[in-house]
C-alpha cells in the first residue's frame, strides 16, 4: 500500500496525468492519457487476501471431495456386471471344445472361480499371444487371461500377474546318437 493512502490524495506517477483518492481503507486511481480517462480501484493486498484465501479453500475442498469418490475395483465391477470375461488360447493344455463342450485345465480353473463368485463365465479365444495381450488392454475387454502364460518384464508392463501355480523348466530334447547341443546355434536346422 502507498504510504499516503490515508491522506486523501496520492501523488501522480511520472509521465501520466493522474491522481488517486483514498478514504483510508481503499484507494481509487484516476488517470488521463491523451483524451482517454480511466478510473480503477487500486490494488490492495488487504482486499485481495480474503478473496484469494476463499478461492484456495474452495479449490482444496473440491479436490479433496473428488479424491473421496472411490472407483470400484475390477472384482467389484465383475460382480456388478455378473460376467467374468476371460481371454485364453485354444490349446490342449489351456482351453478347447470337445463333444462334451468346453474343457481344459485353465478353463476348469476360471469356471470354478466364476462359480465361486456367482457370475457367468464368458470365454474369448485369442489366436496368438500378441492378440491375447491386445485384448487385455482394451477398455471393456477381458479382465483375466488364462492361457498358461509365463511372466516376463515386458509382459509385466502390460498386465499384472498373479502367483504362479506351476513352474516349468525349458528342456531341449535331441535324438539319441546325435551330439548334445551346447549353444543355441546347434538347435538351428
Amino acid at each position: 500500500m502507498h504510504p499516503n493512502v490515508g491522506s486523501g490524495r496520492l501523488p501522480a506517477p511520472e509521465g501520466k496525468n493522474s491522481s488517486a483518492l483514498s478514504d483510508g481503507t481503499r484507494a481509487v486511481e484516476i488517470w488521463r492519457y491523451g483524451s482517454f480517462a480511466y478510473t480503477a480501484p487500486m490494488f490492495s493486498l488487504s482486499d485481495f487476501r480474503p478473496r484469494c484465501a476463499k478461492w484456495l479453500i474452495a479449490t482444496g475442498i473440491f479436490l479433496l471431495l473428488g479424491a473421496c469418490v472411490e472407483k470400484p475395483n475390477t472384482l467389484e465391477r465383475v460382480k456388478e456386471d455378473g460376467v467374468l470375461r476371460v481371454v485364453t488360447r485354444n490349446s490342449p493344455a489351456t482351453y478347447f471344445q470337445d463333444r462334451n463342450g468346453e474343457t481344459g485345465f485353465e478353463y476348469e480353473l476360471v469356471k470354478r472361480f466364476a462359480d465361486d463368485l456367482g457370475v457367468e463365465l464368458k470365454i474369448e479365444a485369442a489366436d496368438n499371444l500378441d492378440d491375447l495381450f491386445d485384448q487385455m488392454g482394451k477398455p471393456g475387454g477381458p479382465v483375466l487371461a488364462a492361457a498358461g502364460l509365463v511372466s516376463s518384464e515386458n509382459r509385466a508392463k502390460q498386465v499384472r500377474f498373479s502367483h504362479s501355480y506351476l513352474e516349468v523348466t525349458p528342456q531341449v530334447v535331441y535324438r539319441n546318437g546325435q551330439s548334445r547341443p551346447t549353444d543355441p546355434g546347434d538347435l538351428v536346422g
